[in-house]
């Protein structure tokens, strides 16, 4: 498995629609601020993956008692 840099700040998330539904991906855009690896990054998810990661996220929001946070400052 190789790994994509580490994730330095989230630039945005765009849903990207395709006919059908399970078509459509989730494109989340990146920066990296490590010495090996500087500049943007883009992954792109498939949509009922996307789904997945967003509930396993909410999971461990709801387990670690932190709650919701703000958006990270600039």
């Amino acid at each position: 498995m190789q790994a994509l840099p580490p994730v330095g700040r989230i630039q945005g998330v765009e849903l990207r629609r395709e006919a059908p539904p399970q078509g459509s991906a989730v494109s989340v855009q990146y920066s990296s601020h490590n010495r090996d690896a500087i500049g943007d990054y883009e992954l792109v998810i498939p949509y009922l993956d996307a789904l997945y990661l967003l509930n396993a996220l909410r999971a461990i929001e709801d387990q670690s008692g932190f709650g919701k946070l703000s958006e990270p400052t600039r």
